[in-house]
């Protein structure tokens, strides 16, 4: 095999060598065009596994492309963690990773991130995600990314305690128990109106309290509020002292309105709880400034891997736990080849 087609070192936790090899099985499909893949390694003293990917190959047989219908990828877990972490709630927003390559957003108490990095690591075995990278770095909780071979978008699980906003959290993951609803698809998310009123402050408002119409637009903030009126008049809640004063506000752009007084008095309120917890304030900004700007996975533009993936992914190894394989697709046979880390 020649360089170009050398495979990418899988690293555990520990960042040891992989103690095993990989072979591949290729199987006709009954889809058209489709191609399964059996991957079936060995480890010295624990047996064979095997585990299955299908990807699908273009009419000329060139490289093979990836659906980004997600849905049947994603609900089993999301499915999984609803019944088996019942504080955990995903931002409803997250709904287009399902259809496309966005990560999924999801609040939790600290308590549960080991439990659901198991439960995440065991969702990508079963469906031939063969490296799961986690990242740390955030104070506020990790980030995980499945990558499958020939796919330059992971699939990418961002977990977080709450939603810090001007120096302070604007809810936590047990703020949201009564403001979120189980969808049509099994899954626990924030309510429309709740999520609304957070984007309300975060993306609709400025410092100085004036409306930003950029934001407005972007997370489509007005239509959301009337769609959920009590939803968001609740959530409310989420501004402490200043929620009377948000309220009034909500009702003023339900109006076709807008109070920037009201705003300015909330987006106050927001700055000064920051006080109660500077500690917070110091980890906020060491994130921001030092940490992420740093961090090889928080650096994906557009939730893409970079062209060289093996450059990227022994980059993210040095300070990431990485555990699996990926192989680099033969462009002529299509087969995978790769070697095995304990994880």
């Amino acid at each position: 095999m020649s360089a170009a087609r050398a495979v990418i070192i899988g690293i555990d936790d520990e960042r040891r060598p992989g103690c095993g090899r990989a072979r591949t099985t290729q199987m006709p499909s009954t889809v058209p065009h489709r191609t399964e893949t059996a991957i079936v390694s060995a480890s010295p003293g624990d047996g064979t596994t095997e585990e299955r990917f299908v990807t699908d190959r273009s009419r000329d047989g060139g490289s093979p492309t990836w659906t980004h219908d997600r849905a049947h990828i994603w609900l089993p877990l999301l499915r999984d963690l609803m019944e088996t972490i019942p504080e955990q709630v995903v931002v409803k927003g997250s709904h287009g990773a399902l259809a496309s390559v966005s990560d999924v957003d999801m609040y939790a108490r600290r308590g549960s991130f080991p439990a659901i990095e198991r439960r995440f690591r065991s969702w990508a075995a079963d469906n031939g995600l063969q490296v799961v990278v986690v990242c740390r770095h955030d104070w506020r909780g990790p980030t995980m990314l499945a990558i499958r071979a020939d796919d330059v978008h992971p699939f990418t699980l961002d977990v977080k305690v709450g939603r810090f906003f001007h120096g302070s959290f604007l809810y936590s993951a047990n703020d949201l128990r009564d403001h979120s609803t189980v969808d049509g698809d099994g899954v626990r998310r924030m309510r429309q109106g709740a999520e609304a009123t957070a984007n309300l402050l975060v993306y609709g408002t400025t410092r100085s309290g004036r409306r930003n119409a950029a934001g407005f637009a972007a997370k489509d903030i007005e239509a959301s509020l009337a769609a959920d009126v009590s939803g968001a008049m609740a959530a409310a809640r989420f501004a402490g002292a200043a929620a009377p004063a948000l309220r009034r506000g909500i009702e003023q752009i339900l109006a076709g309105s807008w109070s920037r007084r009201e705003m300015a008095t909330v987006i106050a309120w927001c700055y000064a709880r920051a006080v109660a917890r500077p500690d917070r304030v110091v980890r906020q900004l060491k994130w921001r400034f030092l940490d992420g700007p740093s961090c090889a996975v928080t650096r994906i533009v557009d939730r893409r891997i970079p062209d060289d993936r093996e450059r990227w992914l022994l980059d993210v190894a040095d300070s990431h736990p990485v555990s699996g394989f990926l192989g680099l697709s033969d462009g002529a046979t299509g087969t995978v080849v790769g070697q095995v880390s304990g994880s």
